[in-house]
């Protein structure tokens, strides 16, 4: 990094080009408000890394396969815009435009959803239409939509639901849901001055992320796993912890704030060497 001020924010890695994204604490805004800017390393070459976009807010983690890079920079309120950029021939071509939301790969091919129709496109490394699995989720019905290739995962439009479906499933499937709170006891049985139960809106589910066999998910204060393989899921960290996936690997920090020693323990879980989880009883 160029100064004390200047951090990174996250990086990916495929094995030959290293992205990541940094921002400065001693620039202006748009930097204070979380706009970041994104460069390229070629581990091959060895060279300076580059710099591929300007200070920008990312819809997510950009994901990145054999050199493509594919970008979903905020442009304003449910409207973004899909870039893929091809790092070793230093282009970039724009994909779509609008509520673009759900990016990843199927092979060569880049899948992205369409928010407002809930269809799921594909693009092939020439630019033509390519073959995106189906179903998709469908009009209105999710707010963050997830997929690595293979397996598609989506959150309901009242982030109660989690729904997974694969090309070889005969339907898409709900993994994880969020137990609605006993109706309210009519208001005359309620004691004086108080108030009927209501929904924590914190208790939703969030940002899904699918590697390998697992989904990972965000749910109240802590982070879950759900095992596509069994059918069963469980809490991964503790509150206020984080998980973050690239690309086959998952970083785990535990955040312990009760042991000063072990706050930032970091550990490095490979999804495709862990056993099934036991199928829930």
């Amino acid at each position: 990094m160029p100064d004390p001020f200047t951090f990174p924010r996250w990086g990916v890695f495929d094995g030959r080009w290293l992205v990541y994204a940094r921002s400065s604490l001693a620039r202006a805004a748009p930097h204070g408000g979380g706009g970041s800017e994104l460069f390229a390393w070629d581990a091959e070459s060895g060279a300076a890394p580059r710099q591929v976009l300007g200070t920008a807010d990312f819809l997510f983690r950009p994901p990145l396969r054999d050199g493509k890079l594919a970008v979903t920079r905020i442009l304003g309120e449910d409207r973004n815009e899909l870039t893929l950029h091809d790092l070793a021939a230093g282009t970039v071509r724009t994909v779509a435009t609008g509520p673009v939301g759900g990016v990843g790969f199927h092979g060569a091919d880049l899948l992205w959803v369409d928010r407002a129709t809930g269809r799921l496109n594909a693009v092939g490394p020439d630019g033509k239409a390519g073959s995106a699995p189906q179903p998709s989720p469908g009009p209105g019905t999710a707010v963050d939509v997830t997929t690595d290739g293979r397996t598609t995962a989506w959150v309901s439009r009242d982030e109660r639901t989690l729904t997974v479906w694969r090309p070889d499933w005969a339907a898409p499937v709900r993994v994880f849901r969020v137990t609605p709170p006993p109706a309210p006891a009519a208001a005359t049985s309620l004691p004086p001055g108080t108030r009927p139960p209501t929904v924590d809106p914190f208790h939703t589910v969030a940002t899904p992320t699918a590697v390998g066999d697992l989904v990972i998910f965000q749910y109240h204060l802590g982070w879950y796993v759900a095992d596509l393989r069994t059918g069963s899921y469980v809490r991964l960290t503790a509150d206020h912890a984080h998980a973050v996936v690239s690309g086959q690997a998952l970083l785990v920090d535990p955040d312990n704030n009760t042991d000063p020693a072990r706050q930032h323990a970091y550990s490095l879980l490979r999804p495709d060497r862990l056993p099934p989880l036991p199928p829930c009883p």
